[in-house]
């Protein structure tokens, strides 16, 4: 009986064995087939771990109004930040992109409409708009040979919307050389009207107890005066000793 019940332990024991090893395999198989992440975020949390360091970023511009606003507080703190484009503003507003890249800032691509419906139909779709920003920003700084290989989601990578089209635009993006990167606070300047305080206060917030930063704001001045909230989140980060970064050192 007792040799019995110790060979059916045995067995039991190398069946376990037997599927934690397949299972281990598996997942390493398919681990390794998997493309590289392109989610600049990871390199950007690994550099800086432990510093005190702050990305100001600004998306859906240029625009004739806020942009340059923007631009005189950059400069006025010395200041170098990371401008997320579309095409369509670009071809509207050449001569302010132009200000953006003399200014010595980054340029990112954010596609060409905004319209997710369009942008994540398919792969090809996704590629077109990208591919179209990109010359238009060739064509507005006349440069043939500008390369912009950084990309940010419209309404971000994380967000649930269009996630599994917004899967197949990731591989996409390793495919062709690019990476993307969301952020980790904002301001909500685009998503509806607030206060100069209020949006400050929802930045406050959101940046709480985090060393590293990848800020969101907007150049669009669809909905708020991006510029006065800006003045409020540098001087506050001053205080607490951040450094400005510019994404651009990921790419030289």
């Amino acid at each position: 009986m007792f040799f019995v019940i110790k060979q059916k332990s045995i067995i039991i024991v190398g069946l376990i064995f037997i599927i934690v090893f397949t299972t281990s395999f598996f997942i390493l198989s398919f681990a390794a087939n998997e493309p590289e992440s392109c989610d600049l975020m990871h390199e950007v949390k690994e550099k800086y771990h432990g510093k005190k360091v702050a990305f100001l970023t600004f998306d859906d511009g240029p625009s004739k109004i806020v942009t340059p606003k923007v631009l005189e507080i950059l400069e006025r703190y010395d200041i170098e930040a990371t401008f997320f484009v579309l095409g369509k503003a670009v071809d509207e507003n050449p001569d302010v992109l132009k200000m953006i890249y003399d200014g010595g800032h980054f340029i990112g691509n954010h596609g060409y409409s905004h319209k997710a419906n369009k942008l994540y139909s398919c792969e090809s779709s996704f590629k077109e708009e990208l591919q179209k920003t990109e010359e238009s920003i060739r064509q507005a700084l006349q440069i043939s040979d500008f390369n912009c290989t950084l990309f940010r989601f419209p309404n971000g990578f994380t967000s649930p919307i269009y996630k599994s089209q917004k899967n197949i635009c990731a591989k996409a993006l390793t495919s062709i050389g690019y990476k993307y990167i969301d952020w980790n606070s904002l301001t909500n300047d685009s998503v509806q009207k607030l206060s100069r305080e209020s949006s400050f206060n929802i930045f406050k917030k959101t940046s709480k107890g985090k060393d590293v930063l990848v800020i969101l704001m907007h150049d669009s001045g669809d909905l708020n005066k991006t510029y006065d909230v800006l003045e409020d989140t540098i001087k506050y980060l001053l205080k607490k000793d951040y450094e400005f970064k510019s994404l651009e050192e990921f790419f030289d």
